[in-house]
């Protein structure tokens, strides 16, 4: 009889938490076919939860076929492969959005993924920032761990020099730093109202969806690759914009985004109507060749910088630079809305591996995407339909692709899985489904001497989806 580990906790309910951990384990391998689970009252106890909920976990992974039930003699895993289960689990992902652990069952069950954009950890020589948290810890014991709400200012003063590359000449105290899904939050908490319309160029993912769901926004999804300038002007006066989501960076470095003379028309449009524009970029994920300066903001127009760092996995941060009134600013410094995770070292040795050492760790980022993605394109159009179009990708860690038309979106997703490789459907992403034409893959979970056999399987699986 085997007994797995204790559940890391989640928003999920406490039986999904344990049905999910189960899933896990078989997954890794560390519960295989024919072991035995523990009595629901021994697993209950060592969970700490109700017998209820361990019987209710059971019941769930029973109806999958991951575990059988035996009356008087117990519950154990079913005569399934980890991939199997693997395959299982993630296909729930069409009817539920996202999945606890994605990419981590992905690599145990050896399903290559171009689903997600979880940063490459074995890119990571983070030495340097754990070193400069033990010089802090020794040059001072006094609060270290309660930091200055809003950011402390040696890193808010490490970020300048980035968002001047990016157009907007600021001040620290007006940039706020964030951790997660902050800037977005408080973008949409004091920009937008509920009932409001915003553009959101396509796509920006499944969560968002929910988000604005829950904030009661409405939102349209825009393919700025295909918008010509006037077309945005028209569309924002006949829906009566009020704000925009874009990531005019992710668009360039795919191939598929924000060209100059759209931005300069969403700048214009933006000053004439009074436009909140929130523009995200991921610091580390620009273009491979040269980097791409953005058409200067105007003076006068509501815009937003979020500024995150999508390469680095410990301390993930945003930083957000507000152009607004000064009593808003004010009120972002409050301990309600400022900085809630990051700690005062965390936040003072990050400033100084910003300022040292980070620009060596983005040349090395940006050289191994560079290989992935050639290697990835010329893969792609060896093996894949000659009537999908594939778009080199100039810099990041992705590509989108184009399909002659508008493929089954749960099809591809089971033939892709059937294959052992993992995407996510642009129709589960974007707020407009004739966008579905496209296909967003990210490369950045899958290694150099991966991506050939990888790309066949994805071919193989694009072209079952596609070709009528």
């Amino acid at each position: 009889m085997v007994t797995p580990e204790p559940l890391i906790p989640t928003t999920d309910p406490l039986y999904e938490q344990a049905a999910t951990h189960i899933r896990n384990e078989i997954v890794s391998g560390r519960l295989k076919s024919g072991d035995q689970l523990p009595p629901i009252r021994k697993y209950a106890e060592s969970l700490g939860v109700s017998r209820l909920t361990v019987h209710r976990a059971y019941s769930i992974l029973c109806d999958e076929g991951i575990v059988v039930s035996h009356p008087g003699s117990g519950t154990f895993v079913a005569q399934l492969n980890n991939r199997d289960v693997a395959r299982q689990y993630l296909g729930k992902f069409a009817e539920r959005g996202p999945i606890i652990g994605f990419e981590q069952i992905c690599r145990q069950a050896q399903i290559r993924s171009f689903a997600t954009p979880m940063p490459d950890g074995s890119l990571l020589e983070l030495q340097d920032y754990f070193a400069y948290q033990m010089m802090l810890a020794q040059e001072s014991n006094w609060n270290l761990y309660m930091a200055e709400w809003g950011g402390e200012l040696e890193l808010r003063k490490a970020f300048v020099p980035w968002f001047k590359e990016l157009g907007a000449d600021l001040d620290p105290d007006e940039i706020v730093i964030n951790t997660g899904s902050r800037s977005l939050d408080t973008f949409l908490h004091y920009a937008v109202d509920p009932g409001e319309t915003i553009l959101v160029d396509e796509p920006w993912g499944i969560l968002l969806k929910q988000v604005l769901k829950q904030e009661g926004i409405r939102a349209i999804g825009i393919d700025p690759s295909r918008m010509k300038p006037e077309e945005l002007s028209e569309l924002v006066e006949r829906e009566n914009v009020h704000g925009v989501l874009a990531c005019p960076h992710y668009g360039f470095m795919t191939g598929m985004g924000w060209p100059d003379d759209l931005l300069i028309r969403l700048y214009e449009v933006s000053k004439v109507k009074n436009l909140a524009l929130l523009l995200s970029i991921g610091i580390g994920l620009l273009p491979h060749t040269a980097k791409r300066n953005l058409p200067p903001v105007p003076r006068g127009v509501n815009a937003w910088f979020s500024i995150s760092l999508p390469v680095l996995t410990t301390d993930i941060m945003q930083c957000t630079a507000l152009s607004v009134p000064p009593e808003i600013n004010d009120l972002l410094r409050r301990p309600q809305i400022g900085q809630e995770g990051m700690t005062r070292i965390s936040q003072l040795a990050l400033a100084r591996y910003l300022n040292k050492n980070f620009q060596r760790h983005l040349d090395k980022c940006r050289a191994e995407f560079s290989q992935r993605s050639q290697r990835l394109y010329h893969a792609l159009r060896t093996y894949v339909s000659s009537d999908v179009n594939v778009f080199r990708a100039e810099g990041g860690h992705g590509m989108t692709i184009r399909f002659p038309h508008k493929p089954d979106a749960l099809e591809l997703f089971n033939n892709a899985l059937a294959e052992n490789v993992a995407v996510v459907p642009n129709e589960y992403i974007c707020f407009n489904p004739e966008n579905f034409v496209n296909l967003r893959l990210l490369f950045n979970n899958i290694k150099l001497g991966e991506i050939d056999d990888a790309a066949e399987r994805l071919a193989r699986a694009i072209n079952k989806s596609v070709i009528r």
